[in-house]
């Protein structure tokens, strides 16, 4: 969980997924753990697996099925280990120890940056989703070191400081307005729940040793100098990611992730497609990124509904299960403190995902399970066996399996493909023979698309097969539906395979589906292919029509090299007063001088007339 970037290291999440299997059937979780609950946990892989078939994106988003298939069984997997309250303590003393582990491996590099208004990061690499991962522990650590027993809530006053310390460093301000929230919610339900002082005390005590070992390690001795302890979040307000901006951007975030929703609510576009599966349903000036920095619209537009409503029913009974839990401590019951701490731990978690790309990481999307799992773990309750459940267990077994040999090909696709090597004819070949083996992702057929595109030329000529040519158009079609620059790959192999007919129709349709102001890639390689395949005319309009006014971008001197590359030789009235409105730093060598309409008409009359 502290390891691999989050999780998502090379084979993590197989190994993690594989291991949680293991516990599954070691501890007959599917004779202990209630059917509606286990109901939901297995429909979680069944429909990760059923994503991976049938959205756009294939077995690229193996990975992320995995991740969604470890989070999903490892509930049950808790439920049927955490039959005691000591199995439960156990749970609560893993999540404040790998807090403490990962704040460990987070403090040795900050410290050693000799300059303490750096953000703290840890191995996720990021401030947000590692300040998420310590919440949980600061916040069960905090109940430990009030009402744990002994010698535990000795683990609790070590955690709780110094995971907070952490958050605090890491410069996440939702994760720090979280936890204190949390430890405020824990100050008010102890005072309701237990008159007695020393927890009250020791409440207060949590805060201040909280504060000091904050303080404390911002300064001497430990840096040679001393940084006011929100430094890092100053430094980040001051550089353009103030909570005013990063909150516009979270609005465009999600409404890409609502379009694509919208667009394809099935199956939706599939792991890793969120800005291809976008464009042109969205403005084009929308900032750009593939994780919706939403945990719950990022399922439905990777998974459409079919993944969704599963694992966001399961999210919306584990928070009602959690609520009820904490409700229930209001009375003298058996383990208050964990009733307590538990589910605000795990409503801290479920908020924080809500802003942010937590779960793009299965270390906290796992540590969100784990917490949901003990939740539902008070009190145990026990199922009757049935043949159908073993044959459920049987089949979710191999489903899991199956996920887990995907996230493995996907994990390792990338160095894969590196590591082939070759002539352009060899490599080709090469991409193509492992490419086609079983739960290979889309990737080995586009890097054999852009093996041939550099080859240059008549593929044949350069000995490139076109069979193997023919392979890649083939294996990339429904993920070019989400993928425009994979869509124009494939257009201009078609223009090496001879199809110059079906390469233009390839660039007619996106321009029909996105618009033509929909991304400047589109105006600058359609125009490519529609050049290569004969449609100098059409391709001289897809791109003159993004230098109109209204239509001006910092691609604006990329379109103008377009034009010129397609049709050199009508370099018009429209084309220098459009180009005159481009700011000089766009200005490319070897193209002619905008100057004044030949005509002299001034250009404002010129560009009205052409728009």
């Amino acid at each position: 969980m502290t390891r691999a970037e989050g999780g998502r290291g090379h084979g993590s999440t197989t190994v993690a997924l594989l291991l949680v299997l293991a516990v599954l059937w070691a501890n007959d979780a599917w004779r202990r753990v209630g059917r509606t609950t286990l109901v939901l946990s297995v429909s979680v892989p069944v429909c990760a697996l059923a994503v991976c078939l049938l959205a756009p994106t294939g077995w690229y988003g193996g990975d992320d099925a995995a991740g969604y298939a470890l989070a999903a069984l490892a509930v049950p997997a808790v439920i049927a280990y955490a039959r005691t309250p000591n199995r439960r303590l156990v749970g609560v003393v893993a999540i404040c120890a790998a807090g403490l582990l990962e704040f460990a491996e987070a403090f040795l590099p900050w410290w050693g940056g000799r300059n303490p208004a750096l953000p703290m990061i840890g191995t996720f690499y990021w401030w947000n989703p590692y300040a998420a991962f310590l919440l949980p522990a600061a916040v069960l650590g905090a109940a430990l070191a009030i009402r744990g027993q002994r010698p535990m809530r000795a683990l609790g006053w070590f955690a709780a400081p110094l995971c907070s310390a952490g958050i605090v460093f890491s410069s996440s301000r939702m994760t720090l307005a979280l936890l204190v929230a949390s430890l405020v919610v824990i100050g008010l339900v102890a005072a309701d729940a237990d008159r007695r002082r020393s927890g009250i005390l020791r409440w207060l005590l949590v805060g201040v040793l909280a504060a000091g070992a904050t303080y404390a390690l911002a300064g001497p001795p430990v840096f040679d100098h001393r940084a006011d302890v929100t430094a890092a979040a100053e430094a980040k307000a001051n550089t353009g990611q103030s909570v005013a901006q990063n909150g516009a951007y979270r609005l465009q975030f999600w409404h890409r992730a609502v379009a694509v929703l919208e667009d394809r609510p099935l199956v939706g576009s599939g792991p890793h497609a969120l800005v291809g599966a976008s464009t042109g349903l969205v403005p084009e000036s929308y900032a750009r990124s593939n994780l919706a920095h939403n945990g719950y619209l990022q399922v439905l537009s990777d998974g459409g509904l079919v993944l969704g409503l599963p694992f966001l029913l399961g999210c919306f009974g584990a928070l009602l299960a959690g609520l009820r839990l904490l409700l229930s401590a209001r009375r003298p019951v058996a383990e208050r403190w964990l009733r307590i701490a538990v589910p605000i731990a795990l409503a801290g978690s479920a908020a924080h995902s809500g802003v942010d790309f937590d779960w793009s990481h299965p270390s906290d999307l796992l540590l969100t399970a784990l917490l949901a799992g003990l939740v539902l773990a008070v009190p145990a309750r026990a199922a009757s066996s049935s043949r159908p459940r073993w044959v459920a267990g049987a089949a979710v077994t191999v489903v899991a399996a199956v996920l887990a040999t995907a996230a493995w090909h996907t994990d390792h696709a990338k160095a894969g493909i590196a590591a082939v090597a070759g002539t352009p004819a060899q490599r080709a070949h090469a991409l193509h023979a492992t490419g086609g083996q079983p739960l290979r992702d889309y990737r080995w057929a586009q890097a054999l698309l852009v093996t041939a595109a550099g080859a240059g030329g008549p593929v044949i000529d350069k000995g490139v097969a076109a069979g193997d040519l023919r392979w890649a158009v083939s294996q990339t079609a429904a993920a070019a539906a989400v993928t425009p620059d994979l869509q124009l790959q494939r257009a201009r192999a078609l223009v090496l395979l001879g199809s110059g007919d079906q390469a233009g129709r390839l660039v007619d349709a996106m321009v029909a589906r996105r618009g033509r102001g929909a991304s400047g890639s589109i105006a600058d390689q359609g125009a490519e292919v529609l050049a290569a395949a004969g449609r100098q005319d059409d391709a001289r309009a897809l791109v003159v029509e993004f230098l109109l006014p209204g239509a001006l971008d910092d691609h604006a001197g990329g379109h103008l090299q377009a034009l010129l590359d397609v049709d050199a030789g009508r370099f018009t009235d429209v084309d220098r007063c459009a180009y005159a409105a481009v700011a000089p730093e766009h200005r490319y060598p070897n193209t002619p001088d905008p100057g004044a309409p030949a005509a002299g008409a001034s250009c404002a009359a010129v560009l009205r007339g052409a728009a």
